[in-house]
């Protein structure tokens, strides 16, 4: 499969509007890309980022997921609207997702900073797509 084009998970029966918020659709396709999603490799969370932010994942953030899946210690620089900010938060939830019961931290520049984006992986958590990826969280 090639790492950088998600339109065929995104054409397998999702509606892209429940992604954003909308009705569901089938539930086996749901189960099928769910058990696609919950293993922990690079792809997986390409096809989780493709579908949580409705949008193929662009290439610079590939490289970056690939180089973190080499080197967890990862430090990502980039240019302000790079996308850094949204991988992170969805590179957070998914392991929260994978490993639950793993302890996970978010360091920021300050303490409300952190907050905020606390609350944005919570709502990633507590969205209407999160029960179909990993429904025992």
């Amino acid at each position: 499969m090639d790492p950088l084009n998600f339109t065929e998970f995104r054409n397998c029966g999702i509606d892209p509007n429940l992604l954003n918020g909308g009705r569901p659709g089938a539930l086996a396709d749901f189960e099928a890309i769910g058990a696609r999603v919950a293993k922990d490799s690079p792809e997986a969370f390409a096809l989780f980022y493709s579908l949580i932010t409705g949008a193929d994942m662009p290439i610079h953030v590939w490289e970056w997921t690939e180089l973190n899946w080499a080197n967890p210690r990862l430090l990502v620089i980039g240019f302000r609207g790079s996308g850094k900010s949204t991988w992170l938060r969805l590179r957070l939830a998914y392991q929260i997702g994978l490993y639950p019961a793993a302890s996970h931290l978010i360091l920021r520049a300050t303490q409300p900073v952190a907050n905020v984006e606390a609350r944005q992986v919570a709502q990633i958590l507590t969205g209407p797509v999160w029960p179909l990826f990993f429904d025992n969280v």
